[in-house]
């Protein structure tokens, strides 16, 4: 759903402005968070500035973030999730065991997972 051009302009765009979803892009982004629900992936929004897109598997955790830029003046969660599930789509994640992705996510973020 998402294409290298969406994200090259998104990250562009995300570095210079306070930009918003297009109406586009927020139909994407419904159709994206309903699949991902359906194939057992999460989103939270840690710390109103990160968003992380993951999915747990029996030993290992697949992740990928979206992090508000330091010139960003204001949070925006669904851009966050956006440029997460494309990322986390596009194969651009971190993967790691299931026990070092709670404590990082425990000491970095302060989230306890269920």
């Amino acid at each position: 759903m998402c294409s290298k051009l969406t994200l090259t302009f998104l990250g562009y765009d995300m570095q210079t402005s306070n930009t918003k979803l297009t109406s586009a892009q927020k139909d994407v982004l419904k159709g994206m968070k309903a699949d991902a629900r359906a194939n057992g992936m999460r989103l939270v929004n840690l710390d109103n500035k990160t968003v992380i897109a993951y999915k747990r598997f029996p030993n290992t955790v697949e992740f990928a973030l979206s992090v508000k830029s330091p010139n960003e003046q204001k949070f925006r969660v669904k851009v966050g999730e956006y440029l997460a599930l494309c990322r986390f789509e596009a194969g651009e994640t971190v993967k790691m065991g299931v026990a070092d992705f709670e404590a990082m996510m425990e000491y970095v973020f302060d989230v306890y997972l269920v």
